[in-house]
């Protein structure tokens, strides 16, 4: 697992991107730009190594709901070019953040 000062920071970053605050995240909104903030954290999170009980402490939600997103990420990264074209941006972003701290 990585540093547990950087998961915070990923978090905030991935809300930054999106126009999401991390409060409408864990908020219990079902907005559709609220729940993509949600699989994406859930994805990046899960391959930083995370626990999906970890996760779901991070974002405010059961276990079984982060397993759920992230099948909903998979998707939704096959079908919605929208879906896509974020999770492209979060990538570009984390790519130079980790780029920066190196």
């Amino acid at each position: 697992m990585k540093s547990k000062c950087r998961i915070p920071r990923i978090v905030v970053k991935i809300c930054n991107t999106l126009d999401v605050t991390t409060k409408e995240v864990r908020s219990q909104n079902r907005r559709q730009d609220y729940c993509d903030a949600r699989k994406i954290i859930s994805n990046v999170l899960k391959s930083e190594g995370l626990t999906y009980e970890h996760i779901g402490r991070i974002l405010k939600r059961n276990h079984s709901t982060i397993v759920y997103n992230l099948k909903e990420y998979d998707f939704m990264i096959n079908s919605n070019r929208n879906f896509q074209y974020k999770v492209s941006v979060i990538k570009q972003v984390l790519k130079n953040e980790k780029a920066a701290y190196t």
